[in-house]
């Protein structure tokens, strides 16, 4: 099964800090456990090549098939005040 981990990073921003919401994200996962979104839980291929757009997620599958998945950032939820250094 495919599945899709989402991190927002502002820009400029640190190589650590990027590191940092990656362990974020498998701390999540661990925690949670996956989630799929409903759009790509259906697939059965691994995917090749993604594209991202302002509001859409393109995907080339590995057996040559297209799929686009809309998706928006909720920019009141996220919390960028990690970004500043401690």
């Amino acid at each position: 099964m495919t599945s899709l981990q989402y991190v927002v990073h502002p820009l400029p921003g640190s190589e650590e800090q990027f590191n940092d919401r990656l362990r974020e994200v498998a701390d999540r996962i661990n925690r949670l456990g996956q989630n799929t979104h409903p759009g790509l839980s259906s697939l059965r291929t691994g995917i090749k090549h993604i594209c991202l757009s302002s509001n859409y997620i393109a995907l080339l599958l590995e057996d040559g098939r297209v799929c686009r998945v809309s998706y928006n950032v909720l920019s009141d939820r996220l919390d960028l005040s990690k970004n500043e250094k401690k």
